[in-house]
């Protein structure tokens, strides 16, 4: 969202609201603009991410090479891929996990260059690293509202709730699923401002690679395979140079409410009964 006046005397000023991989990369992406004057303001009190894995097939590696070099360099030296030669270019290996075509490939998606995985909080410290001026980083700034000036037309004021504020030609929303910014983009009653529960609900970990090669063997360990079951789904790819394991069980069909908070502590009990039947290399 952006005001319609700007003085042309000064910078454009640009705040970014949230400080995850998309804040972060927007703002390695404006710094090398000399007529731009971006803040960033995140509101956890530092730069961190509470999620494992993250895959990024050609199209995401091609954006972060075209925002910055540097950032493709970075998810190159932190990145990992699919540690066989024969499936280097296979993004997923879709299997059947039970019944009589339990462990048959139903399909290997393919792709032009290897899938890139990282463990997320290690991708977003690298990118960290890219921001030159990190004074442009504002810590336990929770954004609680925005108003204008000039009848609609001036600059923006972002009201932070601790109290504070900040002017801004441009405010871009990299806040998540629960934006603060997304309400002033898309009005007031649009059904994005209040996500729904799908009743799918992802049981995530990582593993020691060891653990899993001794389990289900080199090939499923050290590759990324997807099995899939009535109703529930499981995969598992290499991050953090094959060190680790990072682990998926979606039960797309557990329905229910999850209220406000949608991460919650879980038991492997609960994903052994979720695949229960199964074939061995699920069951591993």
């Amino acid at each position: 969202m952006g005001s319609s006046t700007t003085d042309e005397s000064r910078p454009l000023r640009v705040a970014i609201v949230g400080g995850g991989i998309g804040g972060v990369l927007l703002a390695i992406g404006l710094q090398k603009h000399g007529h731009i004057d971006y803040q960033l303001y995140e509101a956890a009190p530092s730069f961190g991410d509470v999620g494992l894995g993250v895959s990024l097939g050609p199209n995401a590696q091609n954006a972060l090479g075209l925002i910055d070099p540097r950032a493709r360099a970075v998810l190159d030296r932190l990145g990992s891929t699919n540690m066989w030669e024969s499936h280097m270019l296979d993004f997923v290996i879709y299997k059947c996990a039970y019944g009589p075509r339990a462990d048959e490939t139903i399909c290997a998606q393919k792709t032009e260059v290897p899938i890139r995985t990282v463990h997320r909080a290690r991708l977003l410290e690298g990118l960290v690293e890219l921001v030159a001026d990190q004074s442009r980083c504002h810590f336990t700034k929770r954004l609680a509202t925005i108003s204008q000036t000039g009848g609609g037309r001036g600059p923006y004021t972002l009201h932070f709730a601790d109290g504070s504020t900040a002017e801004a030609d441009v405010v871009m929303g990299a806040d998540g699923v629960h934006s603060a910014v997304r309400k002033y983009v898309l009005g007031e009653d649009h059904l994005a401002l209040r996500p729904q529960f799908s009743g799918a609900v992802a049981y995530r970990g990582v593993i020691p690679m060891e653990r899993v090669v001794a389990r289900l063997g080199e090939e499923v360990a050290q590759n990324m395979y997807c099995h899939f079951g009535r109703g529930v789904m499981t995969m598992g790819y290499p991050i953090e140079q094959g060190k680790l394991v990072n682990f998926v069980c979606v039960d797309v069909a557990r329905g229910g409410e999850v209220g406000e908070q949608w991460m919650w502590p879980s038991k492997v009990d609960e994903i052994r009964e979720k695949v229960r039947g199964f074939s061995d290399a699920v069951q591993g």
